[in-house]
This record gives structure tokens, sequence and C-alpha cells, in this order.
């Protein structure tokens, strides 16, 4: 009888199919975004060393202009989605993307005004934090859905509110 049991909540406490592939997705769709910022970055360092200093600029300020335009368009569809379940994904990427803008913004900056090395520190301390912070957001994702998954197992709500209506 003990065995059926722990049998039982082993069981529950494994992510079904279903569960697993939701988390799969979100995080896929996290390390896509995040190869994107990475390639776009790469693509950011290669228009610094192969194009003219007034090409690069220009270059620069319009992708400012259309990466806050998209951020713009991003922080309203989840405005006016604010009811449906992904307004907080499409915020969440249109903070990213903010930040995004902000660091082209400063491009010309410094790669035209710093020094060497500290132009070489500032693009290695912007690869790493992309690929940290997406790293910490695929695991805080895998724990929150793990743990929304395990509240639903919980009998207690549902023995508190058959209390409550005794």
């Amino acid at each position: 009888m003990e065995k059926q049991i722990e049998q039982e909540i082993e069981q529950k406490k494994k992510l079904p199919e279903e569960i697993r592939k939701k988390i799969f997705k979100k995080t896929f769709v996290n390390y896509i975004v995040s190869s994107a910022v990475l390639v776009y970055v790469l693509a950011i360092m290669l228009g610094n060393r192969y194009l003219e200093q007034d090409v690069f600029v220009l270059i620069s300020r319009i992708l400012v202009f259309v990466t806050l335009l998209t951020t713009i368009v991003l922080f309203e569809i989840s405005y006016k989605r604010a009811d449906k379940t992904y307004s907080g994904t499409l915020a969440m990427y249109g903070i990213e993307l903010l930040v995004l803008t902000v660091f082209t913004l400063f491009i010309p900056h410094i790669f035209y005004e710093l020094s060497q090395t500290m132009e070489t520190n500032i693009i290695v301390g912007a690869i790493y934090s992309v690929l940290y912070y997406y790293f910490i957001k695929t695991i805080a994702i895998y724990k929150y859905e793990e743990k929304k998954h395990k509240e639903t197992l919980s009998d207690v709500k549902d023995i508190v509110k058959k209390e409550k209506k005794k």
C-alpha cells in the first residue's frame, strides 16, 4: 500500500509530456532570441571593422530608429492584449529590445570615443551579459512552469474549499 502511494506521488511529481513541450517551446524561443541578439552584436562589430565611420554611424542611427519603433509596437501590442496570456511575454521582449536599443544608441560613442581596450571590454561584457541573462531566464521559466504545475496537483485548495462550504 505504501509503495503504491509512493509510486503515485512520484508519478505526479514528474512533468507530463504536454507541460514539457510547453517549457521546451518557451526555452527554444529564448534560445532563438538570444542567438539573434548575439548575431546583432556581432554584426555591429563587423560593421564597425569594415565600414567607414560615417556610414557606420548612419547605419547605427537607422538601427536605433528601427529597434525603438519595434519596441514601441511591442509595448502597444502587449498593452492592448493585457487580458491575454502572452501580453507579459511581449512586454518582456519589449523591455529586452529597449535595452538593446540603448546599447545601439551608444555604439558610435563606444567605438569612436573610447580606447580600444575599453571598447573590447564593453562588447565582451555585452555578449556575456546576453548569455547569462538568457541562461538565467531559461532556468527561471523552467522553475516557474514546474512550480505552476505542482500547484495544480495540490489537493489542499480543494479541501479548504470543501471545508468552507460546510
